[in-house]
């Protein structure tokens, strides 16, 4: 899957706050239309976590609401750190070369 600018945007929201509710993201993003498909999309893809899962046990697919909480998964993670090249790391390297 190829990462867009708007999901990037949601997967380092989502990194920076660690876990997030629908709602929280709804009032960040209000101006995506087709929010929660991205999300929806993301989850799928394994870029964030559903806290609860997103699959109930007879396999059909849990509805995001408002309170549904979400976090990063790992490849969101990787996605997110590779994407990120001005951290405080990098200033602090910067300053002492």
């Amino acid at each position: 899957m190829t990462i867009t600018k708007r999901e990037l945007k949601i997967l380092k929201f989502v990194y920076a706050k660690k876990t997030v509710s629908y709602q929280k993201l709804s009032k960040k993003f209000h101006r995506y239309p087709d929010l929660h498909d991205i999300v929806e999309s993301l989850v799928y893809h394994q870029y964030l976590i559903q806290i609860g899962g997103y699959r109930n046990n007879l396999g059909s697919p849990i509805p995001i609401v408002n309170d549904t909480l979400f976090s990063m998964a790992p490849l969101g993670s990787a996605e997110t750190e590779s994407k990120q090249w001005f951290n405080l790391q990098f200033v602090l390297l910067q300053i002492i070369l």
